[in-house]
């Protein structure tokens, strides 16, 4: 309340339906600051709260893209995976667009070429075997999400300058020392 007595109030929405116990990892910061109101959940953000639960405990964002770790990174280069790599900042407007259209390009894909699904195990071609490479070995494809945001080593030995709004994916093949950028239609 201010000095004249009126109060004010301030209510915040999710844009993406998640836990609610999220907003107390820091109780002792929060406390008297912040309360949830159970009541006003209903039926359904209950439903997508669980699912994004599910998500959350095998590892995969709200676009059913794998967050990958440079140990995972270096797990696919050994197996000799190709990457498709989408690295992006968690508030850049234009890189929520891009990914939308690249988890649907990423599903078809996985479907249609045996890439590996978002769990990390291949499903099968639609012939029912898998893709080959040139040189006779079984190629996969590897879609995945990196947090440039929280991945700031992977972020600076991949060479990402920073949020510029021109969005960009990476593509790495096995026999390549280093990915190769291209740029994403806006």
């Amino acid at each position: 309340a201010n000095r004249a007595g009126t109060r004010f109030s301030c209510a915040l929405q999710k844009t993406y339906p998640h836990r609610f116990d999220r907003l107390t990892w820091a109780p002792d910061a929060l406390r008297g600051i912040v309360s949830v109101d159970y009541s006003k959940m209903d039926g359904d953000n209950a439903a997508a709260s669980d699912q994004n639960a599910e998500n959350d405990d095998i590892g995969l964002n709200e676009w059913n893209l794998p967050f990958l770790s440079a140990n995972d990174l270096y797990a696919a280069r050994s197996a000799g995976t190709t990457l498709v790599l989408e690295m992006a900042y968690p508030w850049c407007n234009k890189c929520k667009i891009k990914r939308s259209a690249f988890a649907h390009a990423a599903a078809q894909l996985s479907n249609q070429s045996g890439a590996r699904s978002r769990t990390g195990k291949r499903t099968p071609a639609d012939d029912g075997s898998p893709s080959e490479d040139g040189a006779g070995h079984g190629a996969s494809l590897l879609f995945g999400f990196i947090d440039a945001l929280e991945q700031r080593e992977l972020r600076s030995a991949l060479g990402d300058p920073g949020c510029e709004y021109s969005c960009s994916l990476l593509v790495w093949p096995p026999n390549e020392p280093e990915p190769t950028k291209i740029s994403a239609r806006n």
